[in-house]
């Protein structure tokens, strides 16, 4: 059944000609002389008869490949017809003149579109003529075909939601889940060999969902923190590419310049001697070659215990570099599948309330059988439909039947179902390739410029619309969320799900893919170039492309050179996104009159756009970013009069137009980055702006004085735009604000903070900077903070002025009556100058709280009762000059007996000058026996000189301890077995005095894999013989300025030691004439210019001492 719903998107190309046809401008138009008077009725009943047979043979296709051919022709009719209506509308824009033109420029654009001058009309007339002529012998095939006109398939609708697809929940899967677990977590028998851990099934059996649930473990993020790296690999070969991939999941930016060989490199050292845990998902590849290319910067450099997981297909691939037997993911019993399908279907109702539904819901899921993706998308497409015949025809739907390999029954029919307007945004998605991860915001631009989305005045803008067909299609698992980013709006489709998206698309949408197998035709008007390869064109009929994206590297020369030398072809283009490095500077003095999008990328060689980018009456959309060499807009950007999105993001933009104020149909502005210092007033008369972004614009010094009139503004971004010294006046008038990063409090100046007071619907994070400048109690009550239950993040900030202004509001006064809604989960407070906290900073009402900041508070003398947040996981306090001690009241109030910080997992204090002692001891009575930090993994005490006893604090759960700067410090109490102990779970050790070390019995820790011992000048040799543990991977040791020798004797019996950095340590002059231990495979050695003299390869006394060990940096 080769592409046997390929074209069942084209009733919405129908309905939108119909709609087209039936505007009053286009009947206008068809008055000419040159057209006769019956010619737009007949166009207007063709179009409607062909409506009305669509439906029987988008069915009917299935199973005949004549009616499949004959909807590919019709739909290559309906395009031409489509951008046949589409000149129509561009002649009527032009025939708006400026009276600013002079008469003989006005004169010669009148006659280039005037359709009665200079032939144009009898042209037009002939294109029609051809156009009705092809669908008109279409349609009286219909007949011979046994086409008949019906009523269209009645398609379930989703009431339109906020929330999308929720995957935090599987079934049947725990056994598998921990069988996982088991070897992701477990310590390989040999020390030297990376564990790679494979699960292998079928497509859509759960690979990835099961793989997610097992990479966003907690046991997982405690064991390997950071050094977590989830890469999709797909199809992709390109193992620098990949590299590249892990070492961004690893957060390790600025490396797209570097070499092949660099690469690698970089990522050996980023990763050597660290426990890490890399994913690999939906790999294809079993080459040998490949896989030893791809895993040889982590071979020898990892920690033990670090794990490669790999999901695939392919049981070959799982055999390749499997430490493992591969873990076959079977298909979901009977059972599990209706419990996935009812948890989608019935969605939060029980389907105990619909018995009728639940005996027809277990035979559509029995056929799922037992692939979660099909059971989750099957219930989706029922989610809102209660009519049991409508659950029984989809059942008993002949789709079920049809045999293709490549394409599961279930997603054919749940995509059959769809309303026409989401077949064709969906299709659109075909030219994307597998794992193409894209932003909702940025599809519903595309799908606006295509023309996909209808704007109703009654259902708001185009925006908004395009927004819930995704969120439909969403609901419905087409899309998924991305897991590997924290940005809620990156999505990809899963792989079936694209494959779907292609099948459907045919030859009218190509992706890179596509092109480099042959599936580049004459139809294609959707082409998608990403990545590596690129077509020759020689099959393209480039003048019928309506989409264009050119994106990522490694294109084929001769594609560059024809997209060059045939730009100005690409007359029908509505679609035109590029980046600079899939060619040079493209030539944009030829661009179609038609386009309505367009994206430029990292053209840093633009100083300012052409002028002719300005002339494009349609366009909708215009995206310029990381162009660092555009610094002016000339004022013929006002031209834009239909332009709705406008972003110049990370340009070296200085300074808008005054022009910009004609842009009145503008919805979003976006000049993150840009070296903008002010705006012109006229920005404020753009009524329909919706979103502002000037984040990090660090030279911007104020907002335009009228903002107030911006009535229609609901995000307005200023995070990181630090200049800005106050608010304009009236920012309580826009009330339709739901984000609002910054509020700056000014002096004598700008909006009064009790504005926010009326701001009902705000949201997400809001930073109050500048609390010093408030003078009145009733104004910080008016901002009315404990009524905003939108806000999740809220940041209170004084400014560092110890001779601020008398008159100024006592602190603690100001942030009692700012007391945020109970469901905030993240607070930070900074400079705050009280002597104590509010109540509610600790209360126990704030069960939501997840992190919590306290910094430079130097005047306060005693810790708020954080203990008592039930949900708080991260605490950072610092530069507190003011405490003395840390006691029973940091723990819980007086009135509650609660597990104190029962979920914090991090802890650290930093920079308290005058704290001496920390202990929980007089707090027994009121915890019981409690541990008090059950859950604490990382523990940071740095800059504390005067600390010198923690005593009764017991961490059981502690992984990471850090010791620094404490000079003092003699007395730690972290285990429940003893004062002076370390707990025995302690894996990794970060301290400056290697005195306490003994003491505090550092050889009997199990489980130490890393010590870091910095800052010392009493050090002379390292380390005493009995000092360090075996379990050891890694030792690095730093600023010792008078140790002069390793002693082997103490290095001799860790075996298990791969990792050694020894750096400015000036005095150091040898390594030990027995050498290094043999496990060592990574040695690195700086600022040591005694020793580095003595390692050199070249001719170094100590080299042959450590020429064995693989990796080697002096």
């Amino acid at each position: 059944m080769a592409e046997a719903l390929a074209g069942a998107a084209l009733s919405a190309l129908f309905d939108a000609l119909l709609k087209k046809l039936a505007s009053g401008e286009v009947a206008n138009f068809f008055q000419g002389e040159q057209f006769s008077r019956g010619q737009l009725r007949n166009f207007r009943a063709t179009t409607n008869t062909v409506r009305g047979v669509l439906d029987d043979a988008e069915e009917k296709q299935s199973t005949s490949p004549a009616i499949k051919k004959w909807l590919d022709d019709l739909k290559d009719a309906a395009y031409e017809a489509d951008d046949f209506l589409d000149e129509i509308a561009y002649k009527l824009e032009f025939k708006q003149v400026p009276k600013s033109c002079s008469d003989q420029v006005r004169n010669l654009l009148i006659s280039s579109i005037n359709p009665c001058r200079n032939g144009v009309g009898n042209h037009m007339n002939a294109r029609l003529e051809e156009i009705l002529g092809t669908i008109d012998h279409l349609l009286q095939q219909k007949d011979g075909l046994g086409l008949v006109e019906r009523a269209g398939v009645t398609t379930p609708r989703r009431r339109p939601t906020t929330s999308l697809v929720d995957d935090s929940g599987i079934y049947g899967r725990t056994s598998d889940k921990e069988a996982i677990m088991r070897s992701v977590l477990s310590e390989d028998a040999n020390p030297r060999q990376l564990g790679v851990v494979p699960i292998t099934g079928m497509g859509g059996v759960g690979k990835t969902t099961l793989a997610q649930q097992v990479y966003n473990d907690n046991r997982v993020k405690q064991r390997f923190g950071k050094f977590r790296a989830w890469v999709c690999v797909s199809e992709e070969s390109d193992v620098h590419k990949l590299t590249r991939n892990i070492l961004k999941e690893f957060e390790v930016n600025n490396c797209d310049s570097l070499t092949p060989n660099k690469l690698q490199v970089k990522l050996e050292e980023e990763v050597r001697g660290k426990k890490i845990l890399l994913l690999l998902d939906d790999v294809w590849n079993d080459k040998y070659d490949w896989w030893e290319s791809l895993l040889s910067p982590l071979k020898n450099s990892v920690a033990q215990g670090s794990k490669v997981v790999v999901t695939t297909r392919n049981q070959s691939v799982a055999s390749m570099k499997s430490t493992v037997p591969s873990h076959h993911l079977q298909k979901l019993n009977e059972d599990d599948c209706w419990s996935l399908f009812a948890k989608h279907a019935f969605d939060e109702c029980s389907p105990g309330s619909y018995p009728d539904l639940v005996e027809i819901g277990r035979r559509i899921s029995k056929r799922c059988k037992g692939l979660p993706l099909a059971a989750k998308t099957m219930g989706g497409l029922l989610c809102s439909e209660r009519d049991a015949k409508k659950w029984e025809k989809i059942l008993r739907s002949n789709i079920w039947d049809l045999r293709n390999d490549d394409i599961i029954p279930a997603l054919r029919l749940s995509y059959h179902y769809l309303p026409p307007h989401l077949k064709q945004c969906f299709a659109y998605c075909a030219m994307f390739p597998k794992d193409f991860k894209f932003r909702k915001e940025y599809l519903v631009l595309l799908w606006m410029a295509e023309g996909f989305i209808i704007e109703h005045n009654q259902n708001g803008g185009m925006e908004e619309i395009g927004l819930e067909y995704f969120e439909d299609l969403a609901s419905r698992s087409f899309f998924q969320k991305f897991g590997g980013t924290k940005d809620p709006s990156c999505f990809v489709m899963h792989d079936l799900i694209h494959d779907l998206a292609r099948f459907i698309s045919g030859e009218f949408c190509c992706n890179s893919e596509d092109v480099n197998s042959g599936g580049l035709t004459l139809r294609t008007r959707h082409l998608g170039l990403t990545g590596n390869g690129g077509p020759t064109f020689a099959d393209v009929k480039v003048e019928v492309l309506r989409s264009l994206l050119c994106s990522e590297q490694g294109a084929a020369e001769d594609t560059l050179r024809h997209l060059e030398n045939n730009i100005s072809n690409l007359r029908q283009l509505r679609v035109l996104d590029l980046t600079a490095s899939f060619g040079g500077r493209p030539n944009l003095f030829a661009i179609s009159k038609h386009l309505r999008l367009m994206r430029l990328r990292g053209y840093h060689s633009f100083e300012r756009l052409p002028k002719n980018v300005t002339t494009l009456c349609k366009l909708q959309t215009l995206v310029v970013e990381d162009c660092k060499g555009l610094t002016t807009l000339s004022d013929s950007i006002g031209n834009l009069k239909h332009l709705r999105h406008l972003s110049f993001k990370r340009t070296s933009l200085r300074l808008l137009s005054d022009s910009i104020g004609k842009l009145k149909e503008l919805r979003h502005l976006d000049l993150e980055g840009t070296k903008i210092e002010r705006l012109p007033e006229s920005i404020c008369g753009l009524y329909y702006l919706q979103t502002l972004i000037l984040s990090s614009c660090e030279k911007l010094v104020e907002l335009p004085d009228r903002m107030m009139d911006l009535i229609n503004l609901s995000h307005l971004d200023i995070e990181g735009s630090f200049r800005l010294k106050y608010m304009p006046v009236g920012m309580g008038k826009l009330i339709k604000l739901q984000t609002l990063t910054r509020f700056v409090v000014g002096k004598e100046r700008g909006s009064n903070i009790r504005e926010l007071g009326v701001l009902r619907n705000l949201q997400g994070r809001l930073y109050l900077q500048n609390l010093e400048n408030v003078v009145d109690e009733q104004d910080v009550l008016g901002a009315n903070l404990k009524e905003k239950k939108g806000l999740k993040e809220l940041f209170f900030g004084w400014e560092n002025d110890d001779n601020s202004d008398d008159g100024a509001l006592e602190n603690r006064s100001v942030l009692q009556h700012l007391q945020p809604h109970v469901d905030v989960r993240v607070i930070s407070i900074f400079r705050y100058k009280g002597r104590s906290f509010p109540d509610w900073v600790g209360d126990s009402s704030y069960s939501n709280i997840v992190r919590l900041a306290l910094w430079g508070c130097s005047y306060c003398t005693c810790l708020p009762p954080l203990g008592q947040l039930p949900s708080l996981e991260e605490l950072w306090i610092e530069q507190f000059g003011s405490i003395v001690s840390v006691g029973p009241e940091f723990l819980c109030g007086s009135r509650n007996s609660i597990q104190p910080f029962r979920s914090l997992q991090k802890l650290e204090f930093i920079g308290m000058p005058q704290w001496k002692e920390w202990s929980c001891a007089d707090d027994v009575d009121a915890v019981g026996n409690a541990i008090i930090f059950p859950l604490l993994k990382t523990l940071s005490i740095r800059q504390c000189p005067k600390l010198s006893k923690i005593k009764h604090i017991s961490v059981p759960s502690l992984h990471s301890l850090y010791l620094i700067n404490c000079s003092e410090l003699e007395l730690v109490g972290l285990s429940e077995e003893e004062d002076g102990s370390l707990p025995s779970t302690l894996q990794q050790l970060w301290i400056d005095d290697i005195a306490r070390l003994v003491r505090w019995g550092l050889h009997k820790l199990p489980s130490l894999s890393t010590l870091r011992l910095a800052d010392n000048q009493d050090i002379e040799s390292f380390p005493d013989i009995i000092l360090l543990p075996s379990s050891l991977s890694e030792i690095r040791i730093s600023n010792l300025g008078n140790i002069k020798s390793l002693d082997y004797e103490g290095l001799r019996h860790l075996t298990c030691l791969q990792t050694l950095g020894i750096y400015d340590c000036p005095k150091l002059e040898r390594i030990p004439e027995e050498g290094l231990p043999s496990s060592l495979s990574n040695l690195s050695i700086g600022g040591c210019p005694l020793l580095m003299e003595r390692c050199w390869s070249e001719g170094g006394e100590d080299w042959p001492k450590i020429s064995h060990i693989r990796t080697i940096f002096v």
